[in-house]
């Protein structure tokens, strides 16, 4: 118990300290916090796919014969996703121009949608519905794209973000999983890839006082993020993960909708 306790004492001030130093370099090194940022990003992706199952390693692409176990294994995908979500980071954070931002943004963001795409299980393939694929994208960028309107006066932006968060409802977080095509599959992550690419790409360049605002308010983040952590392993997820399987049938494959609110509410025992 006694080592627990210091294993855990210990590795939070390692992630306290690492942290801070992460978010020195908003000031002394812009590139290099953009690329680690992304790495994290990339690497913390790569571990929510593998933990969930979600990942194959079999390179299927050309042939389901050619077997790269050898070569490949879940430490390699998780550090590969990191390598290029760094590269992503560095290189978008280099860029001023708005048109090499745009391009670097939407490739890049696609790549690493398609390194995702390439390896997803093929239990999990989603079987795409044209309703979903065009009505959660659409809602997506009226509402996001009203709420930056509102707030920040650029509405391109906010409809990218809407659009990216609605094609990934719509092509695999609401689908039934297990039923679509390998085009699917791959098609899925590398638009939503594409789309989260072309927001990041739009945005301006960060100058000196935005950089230095930005790490200041994460100091206050980094003190709160043990906390924020908690409440979200054990109340934001589980909540998120309950509703989206309340739209789902009682298995919990195939999507209904609000069939199951509907049922309730228009019982006459329940009311």
């Amino acid at each position: 118990m006694l080592v627990g306790v210091v294993l855990a004492v210990g590795i939070s001030a390692a992630l306290f300290i690492g942290a801070n130093l992460w978010f020195d370099q908003t000031k002394r090194n812009w590139v290099l916090f953009s690329a680690l940022t992304g790495g994290i990003l990339g690497g913390v992706l790569g571990g929510i796919l593998v933990g969930n199952a979600l990942m194959i390693w079999r390179f299927s692409l050309v042939t389901r014969d050619l077997d790269i176990a050898a070569v490949g294994s879940p430490a390699v995908y998780i550090i590969g996703l990191a390598v290029i979500g760094a590269v992503y980071g560095a290189v978008l954070s280099g860029s001023t121009g708005r048109n090499t931002r745009l391009l670097i943004g939407a490739l890049g963001g696609a790549v690493l949608g398609l390194t995702v795409g390439l390896f997803i299980h093929e239990a999990y393939y989603p079987a795409w519905r044209a309703v979903e694929i065009i009505a959660w994208p659409v809602g997506g960028i009226v509402v996001m794209g009203g709420l930056f309107a509102a707030r920040s006066g650029n509405p391109i932006r906010g409809a990218l973000l809407g659009a990216a968060l609605g094609w990934l409802l719509g092509t695999f977080l609401i689908p039934s999983l297990g039923g679509g095509t390998r085009v699917e599959a791959i098609l899925s992550p590398t638009i939503t890839g594409l789309l989260f690419g072309t927001y990041l790409g739009w945005g301006e360049p960060r100058d000196n006082a935005a950089r230095e605002a930005l790490g200041n308010r994460a100091r206050a983040t980094i003190f709160l993020a043990p906390a924020l952590l908690f409440i979200g392993i054990t109340l934001v997820v589980p909540t998120i993960i309950t509703v989206l399987l309340s739209l789902r049938d009682k298995t919990g494959a195939e999507y209904v909708g609000f069939s199951n609110y509907t049922e309730i509410f228009s019982d006459g025992n329940i009311i």
